[in-house]
């Protein structure tokens, strides 16, 4: 599911006791927050890299774990997973 995140709406947002929720942020591309169906919350980036293939093409795809919600906000996941894709 893709939406635009706001910190408001990434607090609100209720656990499925039946499956884990995965919303991508509309604002920069690659980044997710999962919800498991316990309600824990957390922030990963996908994100495939260039030059990995034989023939120079995008490798698969990677997810890098940025941190859980609350203690990482939507701000500093963005800031994060802007950082971690100039790298």
């Amino acid at each position: 599911m893709q939406k635009l995140l706001t910190e408001a709406t990434v607090a609100k947002l209720k656990h499925d006791p039946d499956k884990r929720l995965e919303i991508h942020d509309t604002v920069v591309p690659g980044l997710r927050l999962r919800v498991t169906p316990k309600g824990k919350k957390s922030w990963s980036l996908m994100f495939k890299v260039a030059g990995v293939t034989a023939d120079g093409g995008r490798g698969p795809n990677i997810r890098l774990t940025i941190g859980e919600y609350p203690l990482i906000s939507l701000k500093n996941a963005r800031e994060l997973a802007n950082d971690a894709k100039e790298l």
